[in-house]
């Protein structure tokens, strides 16, 4: 009778867990220092353990991922007066029993599917926003937001006016050959919601097709992530872009950047020059730096179509054949063009003798 009064009374205190099962404070961060992430998690912006997540509820790492989008969407909204744990159990839900769980676009049996992924940052990537010269006419912006600054205490004209978007030269024909050869495409920006959406919606392919239509993918602030530590990795204090929480293999994903240091994958990073439309624009700007602006994404585009080929002649996997040109393996790719090679012939050296690139920094 003692022992069944016992069972009885440890079923009862784990009865939520049986009914609700994962609560938010078996899988949000706490304890972040303040010089860690100063803006991205506060209060109740909770970062969560997303591969713990995902282990508890059986969801995929992407899946999970999204939970804390729809979670954080609901922190954001000051018009929700639901609980912390409230809003949780509600984006767990929304994951688990919508269909469309996806709040932007995301075509994952596209990504899933493809024989490689490139993912493109947006800001001082393949665009610039905040940038003086789009004020002085049309042909210093490729979109004009709305009249005005965005934020209200700024000039027009200042650097952080934000109505005007440049993008960078080639960003149309590195997408392009990128779908040609059967590549995915995932934008990821670190804007809010908010901002990047306004942007995709004044952003076409063409006169008809909304950029929407052409991409695979698009990731926001609310998918950055914190990296717990744990026995296979180091842990990240700041906000992180995940490639893994896309492939979990990484073994078909790079991201194009220009601040690589928002990733913690360098095997998977090719890192860009920053975009800058007011040099690139500038009267009296040297054709020396004009070029490197308009070179910069031709020279993306020719190294994923080149290590496609060689990674489909060769039966190797993408992100293998693209390492010479990753972040860490551009060292010992640079090096071996100051001895007199081309880059590509570096690329085949190292794609030779891989055991030169480092594995990590």
């Amino acid at each position: 009778m003692k022992k069944t009064a016992i069972h009885l009374l440890v079923w009862v205190l784990c009865l939520p867990a049986v009914l609700f099962g994962t609560d938010l404070n078996d899988v949000a961060l706490e304890g972040i220092p303040a010089w860690a992430t100063p803006k991205q998690f506060r209060g109740d912006r909770h970062p969560f353990d997303i591969r713990l997540l995902a282990k508890k509820e059986g969801l995929s790492l992407r899946e999970a991922l999204e939970v804390q989008n729809h979670y954080l969407d609901m922190v954001d909204d000051t018009a929700n007066a639901r609980s912390p744990e409230e809003k949780f159990r509600l984006a767990l839900s929304r994951v688990k029993s919508d269909e469309n769980i996806y709040e932007n676009v995301w075509n994952g049996e596209k990504i899933d599917r493809a024989a490689f992924i490139v993912v493109f940052d947006l800001d001082d990537t393949l665009l610039s926003q905040y940038y003086t010269s789009g004020n002085k006419g049309e042909k210093y912006r490729d979109i004009k937001l709305q009249e005005g600054c965005l934020r209200n205490s700024e000039q027009i004209g200042s650097r952080t006016c934000g109505n005007c978007i440049k993008f960078a030269p080639g960003w149309k024909e590195c997408i392009e050959g990128i779908k040609l050869q059967g590549g995915a495409v995932v934008f990821f920006t670190a804007k809010r919601d908010s901002r990047a959406q306004q942007i995709l919606d004044h952003w076409f392919w063409d006169s008809q097709t909304p950029i929407t239509s052409v991409i695979d993918g698009f990731l926001t602030k609310n998918h950055l992530t914190l990296v717990p530590k744990t026995g296979k990795t180091a842990g990240r204090l700041r906000a992180m872009k995940d490639l893994q929480l896309i492939d979990p293999s990484l073994q078909r994903i790079v991201m194009v950047d220009d601040s690589p240091s928002h990733t913690y994958q360098p095997m998977n990073v090719r890192p860009v020059q920053r975009f800058l439309p007011d040099s690139y624009l500038a009267d009296g700007t040297p054709p020396e730096i004009t070029g490197m602006y308009e070179n910069t994404l031709k020279e993306v585009a020719g190294e994923i179509v080149e290590s496609i080929g060689f990674a489909e002649e060769n039966k190797i996997g993408f992100v293998e054949a693209y390492r010479p040109y990753s972040l860490i393996g551009r060292y010992a790719l640079f090096d071996l063009m100051d001895t007199g090679l081309s880059k590509t012939e570096a690329a085949l050296v190292l794609r030779k003798f891989p055991c030169v690139i480092e594995n990590k920094f």
